[in-house]
């Protein structure tokens, strides 16, 4: 199985809206990442980030989240 990247099959408007719900009211930390899995059944990720830092910090939160919980078991 592999992550699609791709444009987002979910209404602009649903990610403008929770783009809108984030960061401060000062601005320069607005962003998110979504990751669901598609139409096709196959797992995909979607964001939009006002600068490459809030990316850079959302990835790096994404990845010590999947880490602590790799050894959950489900």
């Amino acid at each position: 199985m592999s992550l699609v990247e791709e444009e987002s099959s979910l209404p602009q408007s649903l990610l403008q809206k929770l783009y809108d719900s984030t960061g401060s009211s000062t601005g320069g930390n607005k962003g998110f990442l979504l990751v669901y899995v598609n139409s096709e059944g196959d797992p995909v990720i979607s964001g939009k980030t006002e600068s490459s830092c809030v990316e850079m910090a959302l990835t790096k939160m994404l990845e010590l989240s999947l880490k602590d919980n790799e050894g959950l078991k489900r």
